[in-house]
């Protein structure tokens, strides 16, 4: 799909990353454009910078993206100025990323379109499109970082809250430590959820585990701890779907993704876990890794209706995750039409979970995982 870069104002295709995944700062920058810091610092939680030689150099995927499939809505056309794109011909690459202009404005601004050129013959991406999923008669539960609801989130004790609650499925965040090991940690800091402080990238795996992640919640929790992701998934027998959220990500390197492929690997669980990410590149290397993953992209700020399971459907993914303000009639439909798999995030309201249930999605993920399970009782 095609952006506007928040720092050069040109146009350029796939995002490398358009969001900051650890402060949520605007960082649109186009993939090989120095001036992305014209908004601002790359992360203000974390003080990471980008030096001007990895900020020039774009992403492969970037470059090489190419699915003959591709359409662009016209919705996306009006909205980018663009007439709408039709499918290379065979053999030919997508667009890449425009030129990098000469000098960065003082504030972003949208210029009109630009071309942009090919990518470089022979380094072409090929995009794996999952097999269908068969849809639920009634929505999954999907308890979001266990029962958060009744005990504290991302933790052992929270994922058995949400089996006993009926929960089919349970989601949960990961985050890399210094030495690589995955654990299992929503923010990209220690500080809101235990005891300590600072950068869970900036502590080994010992370190993490000596804190406190469950006095945050409630006193009777004290002294829980961190889980790693093989305690996540040992603790999640089967039948129960395991989705994960990789929330960490390094643009030239795929040490979070091999840690996750290589835990699932383990385990031998792959048939009933889903990962989600917020890259395109990201997921690629996932399908590099182990094509058989089940995968969700999920775009920082949402994307409207059919251009999001548009682009989810053209990088290879049958499951989506729309916010519950997203979906409607029309979106479930034209989804179901492309055997894909609507999961909501999320929904807590009874007025919200008795809309989606009556919309027909798939799946619905919830910090109440006993109130959903209750409710679909009428529906039954």
């Amino acid at each position: 799909m095609w952006i506007s870069c928040w720092s050069c104002g040109q146009d350029v295709w796939l995002e490398t990353q358009k969001q900051c995944r650890h402060c949520d700062a605007p960082v649109h920058r186009c993939v090989d454009c120095e001036y992305y810091d014209a908004v601002g610092p790359l992360c203000t939680a974390l003080n990471l910078d980008l030096d001007g030689d990895e900020a020039e150099q774009p992403t492969r995927l970037s470059l090489s993206f190419n699915c003959a499939e591709f359409r662009m809505t016209e919705e996306a056309a009006q909205r980018t100025g663009r007439a709408v794109l039709k499918s290379p011909p065979a053999g030919a690459a997508a667009p890449a990323t425009a030129a990098r202009p000469s000098a960065a404005p003082a504030k972003p601004a949208t210029p009109a379109p630009t071309a942009a050129p090919a990518a470089a013959p022979g380094d072409f991406i090929t995009i794996r499109r999952e097999p269908p999923v068969k849809c639920p008669p009634l929505p999954l539960v999907i308890a979001h970082r266990g029962d958060s609801s009744s005990a504290p989130e991302n933790t052992i004790t929270a994922f058995k809250a949400a089996l006993a609650a009926g929960a089919h499925a349970v989601e949960y965040d990961v985050h890399l430590t210094r030495d690589s090991h995955p654990v299992v940690i929503h923010d990209a800091t220690v500080d809101r959820c235990t005891n300590g402080k600072g950068p869970v990238g900036s502590m080994t795996l010992a370190e993490v585990r000596e804190l406190d992640a469950g006095s945050w919640f409630a006193g009777p929790f004290e002294g829980e701890q961190v889980p790693t992701l093989d305690e996540a998934i040992e603790a999640l027998p089967g039948p129960t779907v395991q989705i994960i959220h990789l929330r960490d990500h390094e643009n030239e390197s795929d040490r979070c993704e091999r840690a996750i492929a290589e835990a699932i690997d383990r385990h031998n669980c792959r048939k009933r876990v889903a990962i989600t990410h917020h890259t395109r590149h990201g997921l690629q290397r996932l399908r590099e890794l182990d094509p058989l993953l089940r995968l969700c992209w999920i775009p920082y700020g949402g994307q409207p209706g059919e251009e999001y399971v548009d682009d989810a459907y053209y990088l290879g993914c049958r499951v989506i995750q729309p916010r519950i303000s997203e979906v409607d009639e029309h979106l479930v439909k034209y989804a179901h039409d492309k055997e894909m798999w609507v999961s909501v995030f999320w929904a807590d309201e009874l007025a919200d979970m008795e809309r989606m249930i009556g919309l027909g999605v798939d799946a619905i993920i919830t910090n109440y995982p006993r109130r959903l399970k209750d409710t679909l009782k009428a529906f039954a």
